[in-house]
Order: C-alpha cells, then sequence, then structure tokens
C-alpha cells in the first residue's frame, strides 16, 4: 500500500496528469509500477497522453515523493490510496473518485452513512438556523454530516454536526498549506478531532476556480443523500446536487421565499424532482427505507429539548449569541452500528477491479487506445471483462425479483422471501455496487 501511494504521488507530480488520466493508466496497465516503468511508446496508446506527457511520466519514475509524506506527517494528516481500507466506499462507487485522499482526522466505516449539506456562502438567518438544526439532529442520529468548510451554509452545517455530539467531515479544494478560507482554520482542527477534513490535492496546491469543482463531487460522492439550503440559480451547490442525482443519490431541498435569490436554486430543484425538506423529519422519513435497521427512526436516540442561550449583555438584544459560545455535549449519544458496510476488507481489490472494468469510470472504449506498437514480441490483449463482486444470498434473492421495470419495494420484500429489514439493507448494498437504481416512491429496477 505504501508502493502504490508513493506511485500515485509520482504520477500526480507530473504537470498535466490528473485524477482521470491516471485511471485510464492504471486500467491499460494494471498497476501504477507497470505505468511509471512503461515504454513512451505504450504510454501514447492511452487517450489524452502526448508525446511531452508520455516523457515525463517515465521521468516521474525517478521523483521521490518523501518530501510530500513527510509534509502530510508534519500537519498530522495521512495519505491513503484508492484500495486503502478506510477509503470511503460510497465515493469508490462514485464517478472517477481520487486516487489519492489527504486526510487530518479519522474516517470510519460508518461515514459511508453520510449526508452532505451544501449552500450558498451568503446564507440568511433563515438559511444559517436550518443548517444548524438539520445538522445537529442528524448527527445525534447516526448520520456524518458531509461539506465542504465554506463560509455560509457549509459553516453552520459543520458546527451544528459538532453541536449535535457526532461526526462532520469537511472537502477542501486547495492542499492543507493553503486552509481556504482562512476565516475556518480554528473550525477545520476542532473538526479533525471530530470527524475528519480531506482532499485530494497535494500539500501545496492553492484553492482556484478549477478545484472547487472537483471538490463538489467529492462531496456528493460521499453523501447518501444531499440536502440544499439556499442556493442562487448559479452556484456550486446546484453543481453538487447534479453530480449527487447522477450518482444515483437522493437529493433534498428546503424551500424559500420566490423573491428572495438565494432560494431561487432551491426552488427550482423541488420544481424539478428533488425532496422538499421542512423538517429533518422529511429526510429521515426518505432515507431510512433503505438504511438497516440500526439506522431506523423508532431506534434513534431521543431528541432532548435544550433551553436557548441568551444573547451575551454586550451584544444588542435580538442578536443571536455567537457561534464559539456553543456547549457540545459531555456524553454523546452512542453511534449506531454501520454493519451494513461492515464488509470484508479481502474483497476490495476485486471490488476496485470490478469497478474499473464496469466502465463507472467513464473510460474510453477499447479502440481509443489505438493500435498496439509493432514490434512487440506478445501484443497487450484485449481487457476482458472480470466478473462482479461476489454477492451474499440475500442480495442473489433480491436481484433475482427485479426487472428493467420499475418495482415497488411492497412487491420485492413479498416475493424475495427476506423481512423488509433485510430487502432494504440489500437494496441499498446493491445500488452502492451499481447494480440497482432507485426511482420515485421508493421503487427499484436493474441498472441498464
Amino acid at each position: 500500500m505504501a508502493e502504490l501511494t508513493e506511485n500515485l504521488i509520482r504520477l500526480r507530480s507530473v504537470n498535466g496528469v490528473g485524477n482521470t488520466l491516471i485511471w485510464r493508466l492504471l486500467r491499460r496497465f494494471g498497476d501504477s509500477e507497470r505505468v511509471l516503468h512503461a515504454p513512451v511508446a505504450e504510454l501514447r496508446q492511452v487517450k489524452g497522453i502526448t508525446q511531452s506527457l508520455a516523457e515525463a511520466i517515465v521521468r516521474a519514475a525517478s521523483f521521490d515523493p518523501r518530501p510530500e509524506m513527510e509534509r502530510a506527517v508534519e500537519v498530522d494528516a495521512d495519505i491513503i490510496p484508492y484500495d486503502d481500507p478506510v477509503y470511503p466506499k460510497a465515493l469508490l462507487y462514485s464517478y472517477e473518485p481520487p486516487v489519492l485522499l489527504y486526510v487530518k482526522g479519522t474516517l470510519v466505516r460508518n461515514d459511508n452513512i453520510a449526508v452532505g449539506i451544501v449552500g450558498t456562502r451568503e446564507a440568511s438567518p433563515y438559511g444559517r438556523d436550518n443548517a444548524l438544526e438539520i445538522g445537529a439532529a442528524l448527527a445525534r442520529s447516526g448520520f456524518t454530516v458531509v461539506s465542504g468548510l465554506a463560509l455560509g451554509v457549509d459553516t453552520f452545517a459543520h458546527i451544528g454536526a459538532m453541536n449535535g455530539g457526532g461526526r462532520t467531515i469537511g472537502v477542501l479544494g486547495c492542499g492543507f498549506d493553503h486552509m481556504y478560507p482562512e476565516q475556518n482554520r480554528d473550525l477545520a482542527l476542532e473538526m479533525s478531532q471530530n470527524g475528519a477534513v480531506i482532499t485530494e490535492y497535494a500539500m501545496a496546491t492553492r484553492p482556484s476556480r478549477e478545484t472547487f469543482p472537483m471538490r463538489n463531487r467529492i462531496i456528493a460522492g460521499m453523501s447518501y443523500g444531499l440536502l440544499v439550503i439556499e442556493a442562487p440559480l448559479r452556484s456550486g451547490s446546484l453543481i453538487t446536487a447534479r453530480l449527487a442525482n447522477e450518482y444515483g443519490r437522493t437529493v433534498f431541498a428546503i424551500p424559500g421565499r420566490v423573491d428572495d435569490i438565494r432560494s431561487e436554486g432551491c426552488n427550482k430543484l423541488i420544481r424539478d424532482g428533488a425532496v422538499m425538506v421542512t423538517s429533518v423529519e422529511d429526510i429521515f422519513r426518505e432515507l431510512n427505507p433503505s438504511l438497516p435497521e440500526e439506522m431506523y427512526m423508532k431506534e434513534r436516540p431521543p431528541r432532548t429539548t435544550k433551553a436557548k442561550p441568551k444573547p451575551p449583555a454586550t451584544e444588542k438584544p435580538g442578536r443571536r449569541p455567537r457561534l464559539r459560545e456553543r456547549a457540545i455535549p459531555d456524553n454523546p449519544p452512542r453511534r449506531p452500528s454501520d454493519s451494513l458496510f461492515d464488509r470484508d476488507p479481502e474483497d476490495i481489490k476485486d471490488t476496485l477491479d470490478w469497478v474499473m472494468d464496469r466502465n463507472l469510470l467513464a473510460e474510453p472504449n477499447d479502440a481509443e487506445y489505438g493500435d498496439p506498437s509493432s514490434g512487440r514480441e506478445a501484443p497487450r490483449e484485449a481487457p476482458q471483462e472480470k466478473p462482479r463482486p461476489a454477492l451474499d444470498a440475500s442480495e442473489n434473492a433480491v436481484l433475482r425479483v427485479l426487472s428493467r421495470q420499475w418495482r415497488a419495494i411492497d412487491d420485492i420484500i413479498a416475493e424475495c422471501g427476506l423481512d423488509s429489514g433485510k430487502t432494504t439493507a440489500c437494496l441499498a448494498m446493491l445500488r452502492l455496487k451499481r447494480l440497482v437504481e432507485q426511482g420515485p416512491g421508493q421503487s427499484y429496477r436493474l441498472r441498464s
């Protein structure tokens, strides 16, 4: 695993070689070591690899990754590759998952049951209050709250999750050496003690207009469902919502005033089919049928009513207390089991191979690679489709009753012979394996 991490750092050091090209190279050559030692002529067969890039990849084999790894250690960050057992499985089954993640804090299996919260940086009191309250309620119920650590809605969602005594994960659009925004540096440090702050970018990468849309796909990929709170029509939040919808995640939106520019994006999402949220119960009601029994609403820790703190005497009447004066519970509720995603780590390589061969990473057709170079003693055979990951008996039972037509979950439960909790847990796992897709009204069908 350390060797893979070092090789991926070498490939990322090549200017012009990003996530997409690295996945194409890995699929073509099988592993990172073969990529770095491949001849220029063979590298040129991969779509997007020019002569200059091929020569740079050959030179990258001698690149020293130790300074980058040592710098990560200095800021207490881990660098994990895509085949690491702690790599988020939900993210792994999204479009072009990062080949490397830089992580400050810890990632746990239960982070696969996460809800993303995104919204405008110019949050109104209405958006701020919703982000705080819903973030706290989700955290109390065992969900991990994922957001982008930006000002506005993102900040309040993270703080709400910590107020609820749960986990929260922030996704950066830059390297750890250039924390952005600077105002949230202390918040990021506190989050790393109650969850994690992650990024796909090398330590010295500065924030730019190009890095934040790429950050959004990670938020969408890690989220079991995505909630949008206040978003103009032209905003990164709507990009994140579109990506979440493409990944098969449930998209939620909070309605707002029709004359408020900050609510135009949310109102449009609801008009286009997003689940309207008027309270956190709407999120629980939509997600719980597809979650393991441990996450059902009836088993959530009871909500406690807290008296609202009074504003400090130095502040003007009507102004809310500053967020830094919040009180984090001394005894947070016990987190629910994460048995749904408790899979054997030995299966991860077969799963990764299957993901890459099922064209889930938007790879080009084999013909796009070009003909093998002449003069080779043993021409490379066309990649053969590998079998899908092994399914257990329950997952096979559910799969047998599905077809290309939408079927209601009640009909699936009646025919597969399993109880409702086991059936919905199997459907959730089959969705992550990209074998099944979910439609409106808790209906399912085989993925095309």
